[in-house]
C-alpha cells in the first residue's frame, strides 16, 4: 500500500489574503474610530460630574465662591479643556432660592483620521465645545 498524499494547491491564495489583509485594516479603522469615541464620551461624562458635585456644593454654600470656582476651572483644565468659562450663581441666596452653573469651554481630544487612500492614518487633536448648565435649589441658611 502506497502513501501518496498530496496538499492541493489553491490557485487564489494571493487573493485571500489580500482580502484578508483589507479586512484586518478596516477592522483596525474602526478599532480606533471607536476608542476616540469611547474616549470622548468618557471626558464629557466626567466633566458633567464635576460640575455636579460643584452645583451641590454651590446648595451648601448659596452660591459659587471664589475658591471654589478657581479651583473648579483648575480641574477642569486638568481634565483637557481649554478656553474655559464658568459662570451662575455669585452671590449668596438664601434657602430654596435658585442657583446655576454653567461651563463653557472646548475639550481637546484625539482623533483618527486617514489622509489619502493609501490607507495610512493620522493621530491628531481636534477641540469640541462644551456647554453645560445645571440648575438647582440653595440649601444654605444664614
Amino acid at each position: 500500500m502506497s502513501n501518496n498524499f498530496q496538499l492541493k494547491h489553491d490557485e487564489g491564495g494571493t487573493m485571500d489574503m489580500i482580502q484578508i489583509l483589507i479586512g484586518i485594516l478596516a477592522l483596525v479603522f474602526l478599532l480606533m474610530i471607536n476608542i476616540s469615541f469611547t474616549s470622548t464620551a468618557d471626558k464629557r461624562s466626567r466633566i458633567e460630574l464635576v460640575e455636579h458635585e460643584y452645583i451641590l456644593r454651590m446648595e451648601t454654600e448659596g452660591c459659587l465662591t471664589n475658591d471654589a470656582r478657581t479651583l473648579l476651572v483648575e480641574t477642569l483644565s486638568d481634565m483637557g479643556m481649554q478656553d474655559i468659562e464658568v459662570s451662575g450663581t455669585v452671590s449668596p441666596v438664601g434657602y430654596g432660592d435658585r442657583i446655576t452653573l454653567t461651563i463653557r469651554g472646548n475639550l481637546v481630544t484625539t482623533a483618527y483620521s486617514m489622509t489619502d487612500v493609501g490607507f495610512s492614518l493620522t493621530r491628531g487633536k481636534t477641540s469640541i465645545p462644551v456647554n453645560i448648565t445645571k440648575t438647582s435649589i440653595s440649601r444654605y441658611v444664614d
